[in-house]
């Protein structure tokens, strides 16, 4: 486990809130490749011998609305959403951009009830950026349109394979994902 604090405020000598973020890697026997990542909000204070002490420790802060509006869970409305053939039984996207970075993590249950995982760190600068996890795309490069819109393409040994749209609703509910080639579109609620 990581945890990186972003933020100390002191508002006494002795006691102070700590924002940071973390993430638990998985280990190399593990079944999902998928890394946990959250926001975090600490309380300490300090004892007489100098050192800290958690008095709270809030490991599950809810992401600020200030933040990126793709950064969240992103659940699969398989309702909501046009597929070819049958579309996944579940689908899950842990997105956290940062600036010009982004980190994705995926996790989809195929109809069949195989379940797989991919995971990406990019940039929004047009470069392409290794996936790992995938039997389909080996990298993807993205270029951020707007606040609101990123497109993406996604290549398997040089070759692109598709182009992506994903868009977040200006209420920073919903998520759509659109494959240019195709006529799929992937509908995305918030959790």
């Amino acid at each position: 486990m990581t945890l990186q604090t972003d933020a100390v405020l002191a508002s006494h000598p002795d006691l102070a809130v700590l924002h940071g973020r973390w993430a638990i890697e998985p280990s190399a026997n593990a079944g999902s490749q998928i890394t946990t990542r959250g926001f975090s909000t600490e309380v300490v204070r300090r004892q007489q011998d100098g050192t800290w002490l958690f008095v709270i420790d809030n490991p599950y802060t809810p992401t600020p609305t200030s933040t990126d509006p793709f950064t969240g869970t992103w659940l699969f409305l398989p309702t909501e959403s046009q597929w070819l053939g049958p579309a996944p039984a579940a689908w899950i996207q842990r997105i956290v951009v940062s600036g010009s970075q982004v980190h994705v993590e995926e996790e989809q249950t195929d109809s069949n009830g195989t379940t797989s995982s991919l995971a990406v760190d990019a940039a929004f600068d047009g470069r392409e950026y290794p996936v790992t996890g995938s039997s389909r795309a080996d990298s993807i490069s993205y270029m951020r349109v707007n606040e609101h819109c990123v497109e993406g393409v996604a290549r398997k040994d040089g070759q692109i394979l598709f182009h992506e749209r994903i868009t977040v609703a200006g209420d920073r509910l919903t998520m759509i994902l659109q494959i240019a080639s195709v006529e799929l579109r992937a509908v995305f609620l918030r959790r």
